[in-house]
């Protein structure tokens, strides 16, 4: 129970650190040192992202306690913050108790590194634009696909977030995160390079 305790406060403090972050990313072309820009994105993460991306939705125990998402996160967050501990709060207890659990652990595992994965080296990672003409092996339906390389790591699975803009905004919102060995999402996509990242603070 310890380690499944540790893989849960580690993806809820992340939230702390996610929480109204917003990053503004331009992509583009390089080639031999020339840069052509195509378009720039917005990404935004809220409270209401969290429930998906940390997979809470495959937790059927949770039930009615789900049904406000970004109040339930924000409970938990809060509770964890006080406690320090997530094993006396009911709705973590059914979360580390559930026979679900190995669902959602790749998701709370990458949700912890996900900092590192966009910031530390982003022009390292693949970006792309979905086209729709070819199918994507998945029935998310994202229209970027950041994925996250291995920086010199053997033991590295591929991790994917899928985003999509959103439908009262012109910002880009997360949609889903996750480890595999599945190689076919990005095949004949449209692949775009990072020229440029950049991270805000918003007021929610």
């Amino acid at each position: 129970m310890e380690e499944k305790e540790n893989k849960l406060i580690n993806a809820i403090e992340a939230i702390d650190y996610f929480e109204n972050k917003r990053y503004e990313i331009v992509l583009g072309n390089s080639n031999k040192g020339q840069f052509s820009i195509e378009k720039t994105i917005v990404l935004e993460f809220s409270r209401e992202n969290f429930f998906h991306l940390l997979g809470f939705q495959y937790i059927s125990e949770l039930n009615a306690s789900s049904s406000n998402k970004a109040t339930f996160i924000k409970l938990i967050t809060k509770h964890l913050k006080k406690k320090k501990s997530l094993i006396d709060n009911d709705s973590c207890k059914k979360i580390l108790s559930s026979t679900l659990f190995s669902q959602i652990e790749n998701r709370l595992e990458l949700f912890s590194e996900l900092k590192d994965c966009i910031e530390l080296k982003p022009n390292k990672n693949n970006y792309w634009e979905r086209d729709e003409t070819f199918d994507t092996h998945t029935d998310i339906d994202w229209e970027y696909l950041i994925e996250f390389l291995p920086h010199n790591d053997p033991n590295f699975r591929k991790k994917y977030l899928f985003i999509k803009k959103d439908e009262h905004s012109d910002k880009f919102i997360p949609l889903s995160l996750f480890k595999t060995d599945d190689l076919r999402f990005s095949n004949n996509q449209a692949r775009k390079d990072i020229l440029a990242l950049k991270t805000f603070l918003y007021n929610a």
